[in-house]
């Protein structure tokens, strides 16, 4: 194990971050941004991180990090913990040093600031918070291929079940850029290595997201990581048939 805040620990939960997409909804120095700005609807910032750990002790993070629930015990909207829920604890642990191993700056940005079409979404139904989510999907995971396909599961689980659903057979309501996975047991390793490093998938399809998603996310992969999740997504497959 890791001593607790060494530079090992941080620079393994840099990683982390990067292929959760955390740098891509609060910013690459994790200041946050303003994710939606329609005042009709809502007002809504991705937390800076930098700022907002400090209001949290360890435990207090992991909940918010797997259950969407802030340390005052109310609901965070729009974070995926859904997809985080079952991160290991090893890379919870660095994921967290890293967090806190970045020094605070830029501003510390208001909660949601609802309009009255926002208000009326709440009121309907529509528009819930992450716990939600969370509540929904805790159960659903992906089937289970084989002890050999463990880590692939694992690794697909918690990187591409935000896009893909949580048992990876797609979101449904989602436009077609988001499917069931059993098509990527089609890919050999070679193109599924393609694909994952520049999200150009066979043929001259434009995939779109994907392509965003695999460069900055999904390029960080090691090959080990790469052909194990393959491995698993071809498992997977044959098993669903």
């Amino acid at each position: 194990m890791l001593p607790n805040g060494s530079a090992l620990l941080v620079q393994k939960g840099e990683r982390v971050a990067t292929l959760l997409g955390c740098l891509g909804c609060h910013g690459k120095d994790l200041h946050g941004k303003t994710w939606v700005d329609e005042p009709e609807f809502a007002v809504l910032y991705s937390s800076n991180l930098t700022r907002a750990v400090s209001h949290y002790d360890d435990a207090q993070l992991e909940r918010a990090i797997r259950e969407g629930v802030r340390y005052d015990g109310s609901p965070l909207w729009e974070m995926p913990s859904d997809s985080f829920l079952h991160l290991s604890a090893p890379d919870m642990e660095a994921l967290i040093a890293y967090l806190r191993s970045v020094p605070p700056g830029g501003t510390e940005y208001p909660r949601m600031v609802l309009g009255p079409v926002g208000k009326k979404e709440i009121q309907e139904g529509l528009l819930t918070p992450t716990t939600h989510a969370v509540a929904r999907t805790r159960h659903i995971v992906p089937v289970f291929a084989g002890e050999e396909n463990a880590w692939g599961r694992y690794l697909a689980q918690t990187i591409c079940s935000e896009c893909h659903g949580p048992a990876l057979r797609g979101n449904p309501g989602a436009d077609s850029s988001r499917p069931d996975l059993i098509a990527a047991a089609s890919y050999s390793l070679d193109d599924f290595k393609n694909l994952l490093k520049t999200g150009q998938p066979t043929g001259n399809r434009k995939l779109g997201l994907m392509a965003k998603v695999s460069q900055s996310r999904f390029s960080h992969l090691t090959e080990p990581e790469v052909s194990a999740i393959h491995a698993y997504l071809v498992a997977r497959a044959a098993v669903q048939r």
